[in-house]
């Protein structure tokens, strides 16, 4: 095997790895955000249940869910927003070149 094919396999092997890594962050940090809305919501449930009269298990779920769902709805439409625009510079990049 020339010195070229090894490199190239070190270099899948580091990038793999990364990957996985990457892959075990995310994980981690989307159960901690799950986490951080479920006591949000329970607080916020908590102070709500005795000004309304509600429950506090709807209150909660309501309030677990717009805690979680709402951040990962603002950071979803960024990241489109971030991709078109991407898409678009390379549209004009391309269309310059001819």
């Amino acid at each position: 095997m020339s010195d070229d094919q090894a490199e190239i396999r070190a270099a899948r092997e580091v990038t793999d790895r990364a990957l996985r890594r990457l892959g075990m962050l995310e994980t981690v940090l989307m159960v901690a955000a799950g986490f951080m809305a479920l006591l949000a919501g329970a607080l916020t449930a908590w102070l709500l249940a005795e000004v309304t009269g509600w429950g506090f298990r709807p209150l909660w779920l309501a309030a677990s869910v717009i805690f979680f769902v709402v951040p990962g709805g603002v950071v979803l439409l960024r990241a489109r927003r971030e991709e078109a625009e991407r898409r678009a510079r390379l549209e004009r990049a391309l269309s310059n070149d001819d």
